[in-house]
């Protein structure tokens, strides 16, 4: 079964000056095999303020996957399995009140309820045109999801084959900004059909500092019945 998008949802697009943020996401009907993934973008200049204490969906609350960090900025991605459907608040908690703090929702169907993350990997960089995060996956047919904070406020675009959910401006907007001034977060996803390595990235006009963090899932694979000729089963010919 391949892994398909389900829905997808994000916070507002200035958020300053906050512990918590929360929003609505939608979980279609009659899923089979689902996951939900909260990729969360904070900045603040206090590494204790940027922790994510918890994330929690229609009450329930999400495991996180990784957390990547370059102060003043981090990334993170959290994830639960067969989340509830309809229409449900999703509540991002933080230790404490942080400069700017955005994030996203993608709810998945088709993805492995055993062992959902394949694997996850993350970095940061300094002063850059692009952000580049190298991952390889151990499955065909990986589903790939990112978030990102750029520390620019200009457009951002996502890489090949990605599908990004659409620029977030948390500290300002790009008709308000110059010289790289302002900051954009995002999230993307895209499917690797074959195993192996691939990157995820982001580019933009100008250089500044950034934050990302990649999750590989794993595909839901149906179990194969093997089926023993008949004169086996009777012990002929053995």
């Amino acid at each position: 079964m391949a892994i398909a998008v389900d829905s997808t949802s994000k916070s507002n697009d200035t958020t300053q000056a906050s512990s918590t943020l929360s929003w609505t996401h939608t979980v279609g009907s009659s899923l089979l095999n689902s996951i939900l993934i909260v990729p969360v973008q904070v900045r603040d200049p206090t590494d204790a303020n940027r922790v994510v204490t918890g994330v929690t969906y229609n009450s329930v609350s999400l495991t996180k996957i990784r957390n990547d960090a370059a102060n003043p900025i981090s990334t993170e991605l959290w994830y639960l399995k067969s989340p509830s459907s309809g229409a449900h608040s999703v509540v991002v908690t933080l230790t404490a009140s942080c400069a700017a703090v955005t994030a996203d929702a993608v709810s998945f169907s088709g993805v492995d309820q055993t062992s959902p993350i394949d694997t996850s990997a993350g970095t940061t960089g300094i002063v850059q045109s692009s952000t580049s995060v190298s991952i390889t996956t151990g499955c065909n047919n990986a589903m790939l999801v990112d978030s990102a904070y750029m520390k620019i406020g200009t457009a951002c675009t996502a890489g090949a084959s990605q599908t990004g959910k659409g620029n977030n401006y948390p500290l300002s907007s790009p008709a308000s900004t110059a010289n790289g001034t302002g900051d954009t977060t995002d999230a993307s996803y895209k499917t690797l059909v074959s195993l192996g390595a691939t990157t995820m990235s982001w580019s933009w006009t100008g250089s500044d500092d950034w934050s990302q963090s990649v999750v590989s899932l794993k595909p839901f694979v149906a179990g194969v019945a093997v089926v023993l000729p008949v004169r086996s089963l009777l012990g002929v010919g053995l």
